[in-house]
């Protein structure tokens, strides 16, 4: 028997009362010769898994209630699919496997989005970068201006987050950055993960303190529009503002519409503002292994919960939702 996490019903309220452990499914089997089936051991969510339940993007969600969820993954290969060649059975994997049941004691993944997992880590030490570590990574190269932070002045908006507390070490330690900055009011934390100077949003006023700097290069992990208005007084000519998220506490079609219209105003202004989606790939989750086997980048953990269970899963996206978590969030198997 299989145990996974169904999703009910549309609707996230913080006691995370749509999703159950159901300890009764039949057991989980390859789903494609490119598939990998892996024993799953420790798991990590993302913004994205309580927004989905939620219904913000109830047109990206197939198929009838339940619903299967989850995102980040850590385990053990058991099967492979007849395609698969770069992994075997036995291997210590993980993965960004939002869409493929993830959250549940095996799951089956394209082998595509699969990485061993690496030397110097076990499970729960690693399970939540893949997507927060993908996201940072392709932030901080493919989506900068001439695809490199090299030399240059970056901004790193919400530095105490999973994805921020990656996107600091990445550009401080693994991508040559010149200057990091960010804003946090866990000041201490980031200052330890490489930042050179970090704004506290809750005492210190962004704009003063950053116009000065020469930023080359924001990245928003945070989202919302005073970001990009800020952002825009604090950008070098033709420097670039990337953000991960739209405006809050609006519909979906409402952000979508502001985002477009703010990219299309941008094109004729000093600084390009641009929102993108992170690519899942094993290709660039391998650089991250590697950056970590080296030290340079590690996974900061906010609570790990021991067991999987419904008051764990619960508690965990609960903590999730409240958005105060500095690192990640993480459920061990």
């Amino acid at each position: 028997m299989t145990s996974a996490v169904e999703h009910l019903a549309w609707g996230m309220g913080s006691d995370a009362s749509c999703l159950k452990v159901n300890e009764s499914l039949p057991k989980r089997t390859l789903h494609s010769a490119h598939h990998v089936l892996i024993e799953v051991k420790a798991a990590s969510i993302n913004p994205i898994d309580y927004k989905l339940a939620r219904g913000d993007f109830k047109g990206m969600v197939k198929g009838p209630f339940p619903h299967v969820v989850g995102s980040d993954v850590a385990g053990v290969v058991v099967e492979c699919g007849a395609e698969v060649t770069k992994l075997k059975v036995g291997d210590k994997v993980y993965s960004d496997a939002i869409g493929h049941g993830p959250l549940a004691t095996i799951c089956s993944v394209p082998s595509r989005l699969v990485s061993k997992m690496p030397s110097n880590c076990d499970f729960g030490e690693c399970v939540g970068l893949p997507l927060a570590g993908l996201t940072a990574f392709q932030a901080l190269t493919a989506q900068a201006p001439g695809k490199t932070i090299q030399g240059k002045n970056v901004l790193i908006l919400g530095g105490s987050g999973g994805v921020g507390t990656l996107a600091i070490q990445l550009a401080k330690h693994c991508l040559g950055a010149k200057y990091v900055a960010t804003t946090s009011s866990n000041v201490e934390l980031c200052k330890s993960l490489g930042a050179d100077e970090v704004v506290n949003y809750k005492t210190d006023d962004l704009v003063s303190m950053m116009k000065d700097k020469q930023i080359d290069y924001i990245f928003d992990a945070v989202g919302g529009i005073d970001y990009w208005r800020q952002g825009k007084q604090i950008l070098k000519s033709k420097g670039k503002f990337t953000t991960i998220s739209g405006d809050h506490d609006i519909s979906l079609p409402r952000s979508i519409s502001r985002v477009i219209s703010r990219k299309f105003k941008s094109n004729f202004g000093n600084c390009n503002y641009h929102f993108f989606l992170t690519d899942a790939n094993a290709a660039d989750l391998d650089k991250l292994t590697k950056f970590v086997e080296d030290g340079k980048l590690k996974q900061v953990t906010a609570e790990k919960f021991k067991g999987f269970t419904t008051a764990n899963v619960t508690g965990i996206f609960g903590k999730l939702i409240a958005g105060r978590s500095k690192g990640k969030l993480v459920i061990e198997f």
